[in-house]
């Protein structure tokens, strides 16, 4: 493969750095940071942009630090363990001023407010996803579907990163036998470690005894049944929160915290607010919000989640002020009631393309949006311009440190509306 010297300008929101090459054409360096002068070995070309992974640093940048994990670079899970803590917080809200500054004008930019983050920067992750192959346990490669085999896993919890350094290999030997290749693993604020595996309907009598005798394991699941507890138990100020084997939850519950914190804190600004909730999950943002007097319906296609938070809202005395239903969100344009006067929204990474023809001729007080991909964030934003909202506040937390991912709330209001955030 060819390699070459290049000075980076700049990183990509992939985590990349970036250089331009002397024919002009930009080169994404895996790696690589600002300021840096590297040398770099050829991947992958097309005609106006490059790819390439570091091979050395020949001028090294202050905010270059010494990864926690050996995995690093191989592994495809943390793109920022070579980069500072500082730093890290600085490249996201840049990486995110100059993308909204770029879609969304310089005033939206100019309401972007300062980043949550809290000083856990390793063992924060509740829930890992591995994969299983002939060389152990791991993750994937970046790009690729090589496995990169762990021991270990620094930004999961303790108790998940112990279960990883004492995952006997004859375990994964008997899965991979039975057409395992992946498997998540949850540790609740119980510290009760669940084992997910989708991929399969059942499994040997004598794979589930071996799952469930390692430590600290409540329970396992497959997609069609259910040994012991994996259940996934968390709490929000208070209130007491379950998540089944087949519910999505937040990884980073530190921040899930505060991330409940402040959409309850913009929703509950609309007086009397009676929200409509899109992709409601297990009830996450749903049941403080009615703990704080909101009256609130809940929408979500997964017939498991809609379990969940009907059983949150009954286990916190809640079921009065929710209500939750089976929809199915995104394909058509979902009708919002005449009677809701906020539109709450924690879509996938795809986003909700259709959200402004979704709110074109509502009258909400205010839409808050959550998001973990910046780019569909603000591609809707954008088109809720033209259905009369207007961004009115943005708000980066740090879910994901380690990493270039970032979660936002984004608050709209409709074009005049006085801000009230």
């Amino acid at each position: 493969m060819t390699e070459f010297e290049l000075t980076i300008e700049r990183v990509a929101d992939t985590g990349q750095g970036i250089g331009t090459l002397p024919d002009g054409r930009l080169c994404f360096v895996r790696g690589a940071l600002p300021g840096e002068r590297v040398t770099a070995e050829l991947t992958r070309e097309k005609s106006r942009i490059v790819f390439a992974d570091l091979v050395s640093v020949l001028e090294l940048s202050p905010d270059r630090c010494v990864p926690e994990c050996p995995a690093v670079p191989d592994c495809g899970g943390c793109n920022w363990q070579h980069c500072d803590q500082s730093a890290q917080s600085r490249l996201k809200r840049d990486l995110f001023e100059s993308s909204v500054r770029h879609r969304l004008g310089p005033d939206a930019a100019g309401r972007i407010r300062p980043l949550v983050e809290t000083t856990a920067r390793l063992n924060y992750r509740s829930r890992v996803r591995l994969h299983l192959g002939e060389h152990g346990l791991g993750y994937m490669a970046h790009t690729s579907h090589r496995l990169v085999p762990i021991k270990g896993c620094p930004i999961a919890v303790p108790e998940l990163d112990q279960l990883i350094r004492q995952w006997p290999d004859n375990l994964t030997t008997t899965l991979t036998a039975e057409g395992v290749t992946q498997l998540e693993l949850r540790c609740d604020e119980e510290n009760a470690i669940s084992i997910c595996i989708t991929q399969v309907q059942g499994l040997e009598p004598g794979t589930i005894e071996g799952l469930l005798a390692l430590p600290m394991v409540s329970g396992v699941a497959t997609a069609s049944e259910v040994f012991g507890d994996p259940v996934f138990r968390y709490d929000i100020d208070g209130l007491g929160l379950v998540a089944g084997p087949a519910t999505f939850t937040q990884v980073n519950l530190d921040i899930n915290r505060l991330l409940v914190k402040a959409v309850c804190e913009e929703v509950c600004q609309v007086p009397a607010a009676r929200v409509f909730e899109l992709f409601a999950g297990n009830g996450n943002f749903s049941i403080p919000l009615a703990a704080g007097g909101c009256d609130v319906v809940g929408c979500e296609a997964s017939a498991n989640a809609i379990a969940d938070a009907r059983t949150n809202g009954l286990a916190n005395g809640m079921d009065s002020r929710t209500r939750f239903e089976r929809r199915q969100i995104g394909a058509q344009v979902t009708p919002i009631p005449g009677d809701r006067n906020v539109l709450l929204l924690d879509p996938p990474r795809a986003g909700l393309k259709n959200l402004p023809a979704m709110v074109a001729g509502t009258s909400l007080d205010r839409i808050v949006y959550v998001s973990c991909d910046p780019a569909t964030l603000i591609r809707d934003l954008a088109g809720c311009t033209n259905a009369g909202y207007q961004t009115t506040s943005l708000q980066i937390f740090d879910m994901f440190p380690q990493t270039s991912r970032i979660e936002v709330v984004a608050v709209l209001q409709p074009v005049g509306a006085q801000s009230k955030g």
